[in-house]
């Protein structure tokens, strides 16, 4: 597919300051769709209740811009304003997959708009050919390698393989949500907060923006992004 660059545009306005740790473990059921979405000629307006937060989102059609409002207790503690008008194009697209001068050719790759990707890579000229490396990129942490000296057969196996599949349920949930939808969803992981609260932020979003489907996409989303924060760890350490 068509990879993008993933500049986020955001702006915080904090009422109050808290702290909210991530909890994955926390239940999709506390999250209530309490209205239906309004939609007008220029504004669409999403809400969603999550552990007694209300999050508003309001999509502008003409700005093309996201503004996801947090009460709690009736009061303001979270405004996050994303910027959508971004260039799209990627430059890790523009990589020359086989470079023989430099002795190395990228044998596979996936790159998201959230920035969770992977690419694995052959060195000819590197223990005589032998093994992969992997270049593995984060949201929060950026990008780190990690060797395998025979693929499938060394203690990180199983958590490049986990980590590259949920990048795969990444990409594949991105291309159906679409650009705007993907940027706004990394604005807001970046952001923190309960996974029903970040759940429920998700969702609030894609049904502003109109993404048929939007609770099931919001939890399949958030839960590859789970996963690849738990194989990250096993292969890295805390962050």
């Amino acid at each position: 597919m068509k990879k993008f660059k993933k500049l986020l545009s955001i702006t915080l306005a904090l009422l109050m300051v808290i702290f909210i740790p991530v909890q994955a473990n926390a239940q999709t059921s506390q999250i209530q769709i309490i209205s239906s979405i309004e939609r007008s000629d220029n504004v669409n307006v999403s809400t969603v209740e999550a552990e007694g937060h209300t999050i508003i989102a309001e999509y502008n059609k003409n700005l093309n811009n996201m503004t996801i409002t947090t009460f709690k207790n009736n009061v303001v503690i979270e405004r996050l304003v994303i910027d959508l008008n971004q260039d799209k194009n990627d430059n890790k697209s523009m990589l020359t997959i086989l470079n023989e001068e430099t002795g190395k050719y990228r044998v596979s790759y996936q790159h998201t708009i959230t920035n969770y990707e992977y690419e694995q890579w052959k060195y000819p000229n590197y223990n005589s050919g032998k093994g992969f490396f992997w270049f593995l990129t984060h949201i929060s942490q950026g990008e780190r390698d990690v060797y395998e000296l025979v693929r499938d057969d060394s203690q990180y196996s199983t958590s490049i393989n986990g980590y590259v599949d949920n990048v795969e349920v990444i990409n594949s949930t991105e291309i159906i949500v679409g650009v705007s939808a993907a940027i706004t969803i990394a604005a807001i992981i970046l952001t923190g907060g309960t996974s029903a609260v970040v759940q429920a932020k998700i969702i609030a979003a894609l049904e502003a923006i109109g993404v048929v489907g939007a609770v099931t996409l919001a939890q399949q989303y958030w839960q590859a992004t789970q996963n690849c924060n738990r194989y990250w760890k096993e292969i890295f350490g805390n962050y």
